[in-house]
């Protein structure tokens, strides 16, 4: 009986793995930016973002954000390495904006190394 457990939880585990996996990726006709190191893609549906790093330079890539109404708004970071992607999921209120830009931020120094130019869309 402990036997079949444990291979059940192993299995359960797998799936769910995999599929946090697969939904770090933004879904296709998300609104996106990208820079030398980093894309940033929102996904409108969910108020999520999706950071991929994509270059092999030791920095991580990140989403700077922010909204048209009072609310913290902390950076959504991709420090999983190169070729990879990283998912933030938030609760934003409807109707209002959020905007972001892309960044490649070395967090062992504490330092920006560059970003790219923003957009702004409806939540």
């Amino acid at each position: 009986m402990g036997t079949l457990l444990a291979a059940t939880a192993l299995a359960f585990g797998s799936l769910l793995l995999g599929a946090g996996a697969a939904q770090a990726e933004p879904p296709v006709g998300s609104p996106c930016l990208a820079i030398t190191g980093a894309t940033v893609c929102f996904e409108t549906s969910g108020d999520d973002f999706h950071v991929a790093d994509t270059a092999t330079d030791g920095a991580s890539a990140r989403a700077n954000w922010w909204v048209n109404y009072e609310r913290d708004t902390p950076h959504c970071t991709n420090s999983n390495g190169a070729n990879t992607w990283h998912e933030c999921r938030y609760d934003m209120r409807e109707g209002y904006q959020v905007c972001w830009r892309p960044e490649v931020y070395d967090g062992s120094e504490g330092r920006l190394i560059r970003y790219g130019t923003h957009r702004c869309v409806e939540i």
